[in-house]
């Protein structure tokens, strides 16, 4: 089993907020690797299925992030094992699952359809495939995943070195993690009315997430492409929370967004040092001063904007300056 013994241990300590959604990714790992260890019945469905989870939230709130650290902590540092999808970019499926036959491009494969496959010949690894605002897929994406999510079967289509047809490889150490803002409104609305989930502890929170959950999958359930049939195949659906700002700075973990700006504003003030040709120019802004600009920046930055709507106004402000 790849690096199972580490996943107990999946440390998301360097990513700032989300203390639900970390969770939820952690449990949902580990849940479904032990469980798959424990099946010795190879013809078992379960034994074969890839892990799938949808991110659902905000944009701007860590998604993404989250999805490459996932990468990063089950793997080791120097392996290239996330990809990342738009769905909203693909027009067909052939895009998304690879040319066939004697079609034009058949022999160069997709991009999602090479990763796939060389992650398949990798058995300590465990890739992570981004399937960016999967509601934005089209149709022949998702009647596609079927298959894949089911089985844990990929068609490899790329005829490269010769090979006159098809193949089927295993994609059982993917981790397919799929992102969507369509329940974007009931997770604002949820949060609005139970500010207590930013502070609560561990029990609580798990009480209030599992609430959570139950209204998201409802919500999703209403609108394509997240029908039964489809959320179904998936094992784990992961609500991510808006970053909590500075209108709720009762406890210190309702600092997220101005912790997040303070990291940002170190990282302007390295790129800023590093162009600079005369190294004796020094930049000392003191932690008393980054408090304070990342204050300001968050009370100009809208709350349902998220991180990347503060990044962007913090680099702009960065550029006039």
């Amino acid at each position: 089993m790849p690096r199972l013994w580490l996943m107990k241990e999946l440390d998301f300590s360097l990513v700032v907020g989300q203390r639900a959604a970390k969770h939820g990714i952690r449990e949902g790992v580990v849940t479904h690797f032990w469980n798959r260890s424990s099946t010795k019945d190879e013809m078992c469905s379960n034994f074969n299925q890839p892990l799938s989870m949808i991110f659902a939230g905000p944009s701007g709130n860590g998604k993404t992030e989250l999805a490459i650290w996932l990468s990063k902590l089950l793997n080791k540092p120097d392996e290239d094992a996330f990809h990342k999808v738009d769905c909203g970019k693909i027009t067909d499926g052939r895009e998304f699952f690879g040319m066939s036959g004697a079609f034009y491009g058949s022999k160069e494969g997709s991009a999602l359809n090479n990763f796939v496959t060389r992650m398949a010949l990798e058995n300590e690894s465990i890739g992570v495939v981004l399937l960016d605002e999967i509601e934005k897929a089209e149709k022949s994406v998702i009647h596609g995943l079927y298959q894949v999510l089911d089985k844990g079967e990929w068609t490899n289509k790329c005829l490269e070195k010769g090979r006159s047809h098809t193949e089927v490889v295993s994609c059982r150490n993917i981790i397919f993690v799929m992102t969507t803002n369509a329940a974007d409104n009931i997770i604002s609305n949820y949060v609005t009315k139970n500010q207590h989930i930013y502070s609560a502890d561990m029990d609580d929170l798990e009480d209030t997430v599992d609430e959570l959950n139950l209204k998201v999958q409802k919500s999703l359930q209403l609108s394509p492409p997240f029908i039964d049939a489809f959320i179904g195949r998936i094992g784990k659906v992961v609500p991510f929370l808006p970053m909590a700002n500075n209108e709720s700075n009762k406890e210190p973990l309702c600092m997220e967004m101005t912790t997040v700006a303070k990291l940002f504003i170190e990282r302007e003030e390295e790129t800023i040092m590093g162009g600079k040709k005369d190294i004796s120019l020094k930049i000392n802004i003191s932690p008393k001063e980054k408090d304070r600009m990342a204050k300001v920046i968050v009370k100009m930055t809208p709350s349902e904007s998220g991180v990347r709507r503060l990044q962007k106004l913090l680099s702009k402000k960065s550029a006039v300056s």
